[in-house]
């Protein structure tokens, strides 16, 4: 919600969202780095080399730095997160009430949901101390209720509908492969052990926390399945998993050079393990970064094209398109778009599925709903721009839901707009403005 609101308000001033996501992703991310630093050299003088291992292993992530520029809310609620455990350490070693720590917990929440579970477990050792206990939750609860009622009452749901449309339930196997995928490319299975160390040993209460926000998260990414998006999920906590790997490498320093040994193989092994991913491969229904870049470049290409087309007269400003996918063609074209996947649909989100399919993309819109609907033009082949058209002309059908649509082929300066349509051609003729259909 919160990300929405701030891009809303960038292009209300006229920036370009696209631009400004980036731009925000990637302060976001220097704030990630710089309260890394804050926290590891809290425990020691200043200056720490220990301080620089979590910082210089997210860096040398590939994951952590693809989704800082990766256009979505992901590194925002990553900084809420971190920036709410850095003042929630100051206000315990200072004994202040807990208000900043609350109100960061809160930002988070508001740019993802799952950002209630942290606050959660960071609440619960407040409770002992009453009167500090009551600012945090009156700070966090106040716009964190505020917008709850609001999406209840006006949305009848508690959840944004992209949870519903992506979560049709637990899918533990699933999450366990997304999980196991992440630790094995980056070694996190050697990293786990020097994590629980450094949480022990760390201001003991302080680091369990930590090392509870840790596992309860990744519970919960199990249970809903992982993501699509390369390890997208996992991004928030890598910045408390690093440091606690840090924490527990100071923990040995008595041990001599074995902590200097320890640091170096933490950033490298961070550094080697997006070398080991396959470029443009999808493992176990997960997209690499390059597939993902490739899509949004492709999609962002297409919009502008369209985009194009409708300012020249060639297409309609008005045609209702259903995508699976759309990235940026809605944004460009600005026609009215229904997500096949019931991001942007309340019925289709909710929909009952007979079977598991692509992690968060197995929902899919009936074809009685696309008629219903009035849907012109539905994306089936994912691509919409063609260089050519394809072979078989107006013979080529497509199969959706148990019915079959043409595929057609609609010819715009040196590209093609290709689509399955339910319509016939004289009501496509129609929707198109009585242009001529090839």
């Amino acid at each position: 919600f919160l990300w929405v609101i701030w891009i809303a308000i960038g292009m209300l001033a006229g920036v370009d969202p696209i631009s400004l996501s980036i731009f925000l992703g990637t302060v976001a991310g220097l704030v990630v780095l710089v309260a890394t630093v804050w926290m590891t050299s809290g425990a020691s003088r200043w200056p720490d080399p220990i301080a620089f291992v979590a910082p210089l292993a997210l860096v040398a992530n590939r994951s952590f730095t693809s989704w800082t520029s990766g256009g979505l809310e992901t590194m925002a609620f990553t900084a809420a997160l971190l920036l709410a455990w850095v003042f929630r350490r100051d206000e315990e070693a200072r004994e202040r009430p807990a208000w900043r720590s609350a109100a960061s917990f809160a930002v988070a929440t508001l740019l993802r949901p799952e950002g209630a579970l942290f606050a959660l477990i960071a609440a619960i050792p407040q409770l002992r101390r009453p009167r500090r206990a009551l600012p945090f939750f009156v700070v966090y609860a106040v716009p964190v209720l505020a917008h709850t009622l609001f999406r209840w009452f006006y949305y009848d749901a508690l959840l944004p509908n992209t949870f519903y449309a992506k979560v049709p339930g637990s899918w533990w196997e699933q999450g366990w492969r997304y999980l196991s995928l992440a630790a094995e490319d980056y070694r996190w299975w050697w990293l786990l052990p020097l994590a629980i160390w450094g949480g022990w040993q760390t201001r003991r209460r302080d680091g369990m926390v930590l090392l509870i926000s840790l596992a309860a998260y990744s519970t919960y990414v199990a249970y809903v399945g992982g993501d699509r998006f390369e390890f997208r999920f996992l991004v928030p906590i890598m910045p408390l998993g690093y440091l606690l790997a840090a924490e527990g490498i100071r923990a040995l320093s008595k041990w001599g050079s074995l902590h200097a040994l320890l640091a170096v193989a933490v950033v490298a092994t961070s550094a080697l393990g997006g070398q080991v991913i396959p470029a443009g491969k999808e493992r176990d229904g997960v997209a690499s970064l390059e597939r993902i870049e490739d899509y949004a470049q492709r999609r962002i290409e297409e919009g502008k094209f369209l985009r194009s087309q409708i300012d020249a007269g060639r297409l309609p400003d008005d045609l209702l398109v259903c995508v699976g996918g759309a990235g940026a063609v809605p944004f460009y074209t600005r026609w009215p778009i229904v997500d096949r996947r019931g991001l942007n649909d309340r019925l289709i989100a909710r929909q009952e599925l007979a079977e598991r399919g692509v992690v968060a993309h197995e929902r899919d819109i009936r074809y009685d709903d696309l008629v219903e609907r009035g849907v012109v033009v539905f994306d089936a082949l994912n691509r919409l721009v063609h260089m050519q058209p394809p072979r078989g002309g107006n013979q080529l059908v497509f199969h959706h839901d148990g019915a079959r649509m043409a595929i057609r082929s609609y010819p715009l300066e040196d590209r093609y707009l290709v689509f399955a349509t339910p319509l016939d051609d004289a009501a496509l003729r129609q929707a198109f403005a009585g242009e001529s259909q090839r």
